[in-house]
């Protein structure tokens, strides 16, 4: 069993196993910026790398869906 976010993995998560639970409502992560600060170059590369994390997750849980 796993408790956290799936970017804190390293992407290899073999024994990672959904949870049958319903919760009724969508779940999941968000990086919330000021506008002024959105295109700052440690914002953008943070950014990225997270993505890149939920992506690399996705070959093991395609339920993972990446909204813009």
């Amino acid at each position: 069993m796993h408790v956290g976010s799936v970017l804190t993995n390293n992407g290899y998560t073999p024994d990672l196993v959904p949870l049958p639970l319903e919760l009724g409502i969508e779940t999941g992560v968000a990086l919330i910026v000021k506008q002024q600060h959105t295109n700052q170059p440690s914002v953008v590369s943070l950014s990225a790398a997270l993505r890149q994390r939920l992506v690399d997750q996705q070959t093991q849980h395609p339920e993972i869906q990446l909204l813009v």
